[in-house]
């Protein structure tokens, strides 16, 4: 009996370290994963702010630095464009004066939408904003139906 008591002792003591060095070890690579997430973290967050710089940046340079080509009319919203068009049609059709009559003589309700004829690649202004349902295979809207501008 005295010898199974030993043998028991000597295999409890064995497996006591065995768990002990196990637990030991797996400490070790707990602070090892604690380390690497908090490094990974950095480096996500790192990343992040690198992509949201190159965005606002390629938003800005986008906003400062408009393309202004033939199949490009993103831009016509802007200052830029409206002053465009107003040169090229003073241009076409010589000096506009506008008094103040003339612009009493317009109601809030009116306003000009701008489409473009896909078969000629022209502008077109009108006053009449069902343009586009009247002939709808070669005219299409710049604009959503909408109109936020001011009058």
């Amino acid at each position: 009996m005295l010898s199974l008591n030993i043998l028991l002792f000597s295999f409890m003591f064995v497996s006591i370290m065995l768990a002990l060095f196990m637990a030991w070890k797996n400490h070790q690579r707990f602070k090892e994963n604690v380390r690497v997430s908090g490094e990974l973290d950095t480096i996500l967050h790192g990343a992040i702010k690198t992509l949201e710089k190159k965005r606002a940046a390629a938003t800005r340079s986008h906003q400062l630095h408009k393309n202004y080509t033939e199949n490009d009319l993103e831009d016509i919203n802007s200052p830029e464009m409206l002053s465009t068009l107003i040169t090229v049609m003073v241009h076409k059709y010589g000096m506009a004066t506008l008094s103040l009559a003339d612009f009493k003589n317009i109601s809030n309700d009116d306003f000009v939408s701008i489409y473009v004829d896909t078969k000629t690649n022209e502008l077109i202004l009108s006053l009449n904003q069902n343009l586009q349902d009247i002939d709808t295979m070669g005219l299409s809207a710049l604009n959503p139906n909408t109109d936020d501008t001011f009058h």
